[in-house]
């Protein structure tokens, strides 16, 4: 048989910062907490982990911020 050292980790969570379609973070108060955005692993929510969420979200929240400073 064969053996190897493992270790265990957190590799993803079901809970995180709470976003919008806008990847806008919000707060306690589903109000939006001006210019700051969220994407990826930080972001919460279920079943939507991995490249594929964070190429996703991250070009939103990119474009989203963009937009917000006027370029």
């Amino acid at each position: 048989f064969y053996a190897a050292w493992s270790t265990p980790i957190l590799h993803d969570t079901l809970t995180g910062l709470k976003i919008n379609t806008k990847c806008q973070v919000m707060d306690r108060n589903d109000q939006v907490i001006t210019g700051l955005y969220a994407c990826g692993e930080t972001a919460g929510g279920f079943a939507l982990h991995g490249l594929p969420r964070v190429t996703v979200f991250g070009r939103i929240a990119g474009r989203e911020a963009a937009r917000a400073t006027g370029s």
